[in-house]
């Protein structure tokens, strides 16, 4: 337990993580009228995206690009090939026909001249190549890539801050700096979260739903190995070691 927190404010919803899957949560949220704290343990001058590859099917940016649309029902049967049908159905199929959607309406928080110049679809170093029938398994064009042609950097963590701006002009607010440390429960319900902040100052949000998107998925190679089937047992089957990251 910890009983030096220094102050408690409470809203409707409570996001931690303020990479893609929390921004666009919270935004979503703030939208619909809730009140919304997003709370990220980056500070605001250190925040950085590892990644800037986004998979969506049938985006505007791509058909309006000339892609050819792809047919969402054999994505979501890929899909539960290649987890042998124990994925969620629902997620899955969400995913594959709505993942297009979720960009489209996310790009609209972007200003016209980022996406025209940093958004980069099939038409950027081979992406079109990732389409087709390779040794048994399907693929689309569907990755969009945020990046500076010139230099190839990664700008998405550029970019995501004008859906930040977005969150907070839509009555969000923002806590950088935060750690999560443990969730606050009532009984089996998650009730809010304490943070501890650069200083080390506690502080604790309550909130009437909790959502988590700390995964921090690109930045957490053992995680990347553990959720990654299919790149681990292509190592395990060479004979390399699965529990090594650098493998």
């Amino acid at each position: 337990a910890i009983d030096n927190v220094a102050d408690t404010e409470s809203c409707d919803v409570l996001v931690v993580g303020a990479g893609n899957a929390g921004t666009v949560a919270a935004l979503r949220c703030a939208e619909a009228g809730k009140t919304v704290i997003l709370a990220e343990m980056q500070t605001f001058d250190e925040y950085d995206e590892y990644a800037c590859d986004m998979a969506c099917y049938n985006n505007r940016l791509f058909l309006d690009k000339g892609t050819p649309e792809v047919d969402t029902l054999e994505v979501f049967n890929e899909y539960m090939r290649l987890s042998r049908g124990h994925a969620h159905q629902q997620l899955v199929r969400d995913y594959a026909t709505r993942s297009g959607e979720m960009l489209d309406w996310m790009c609209a928080y972007i200003p016209a001249e980022y996406v025209e110049k940093y958004a980069k679809t099939s038409n950027y170093k081979g992406n079109e190549n990732f389409n087709g029938n390779c040794c048994g398994q399907w693929s689309w064009p569907a990755m969009v890539q945020w990046r500076d042609e010139e230099t190839n950097i990664n700008m998405w963590p550029f970019v995501i801050r004008s859906v930040h701006t977005a969150f907070e002009n839509a009555g969000g607010q923002m806590r950088w700096g935060y750690q999560g440390v443990v969730l606050v429960k009532d009984g089996d319900a998650v009730t809010g979260a304490i943070f501890q902040d650069v200083d080390g100052t506690y502080h604790q949000i309550d909130a009437k739903a909790v959502v988590m998107c700390a995964g921090d998925f690109g930045g957490n190679p053992d995680m990347r190995l553990d959720l990654s089937d299919q790149m681990r047992n292509l190592a395990w089957s060479y004979g390399a070691d699965r529990t090594d990251v650098s493998a």
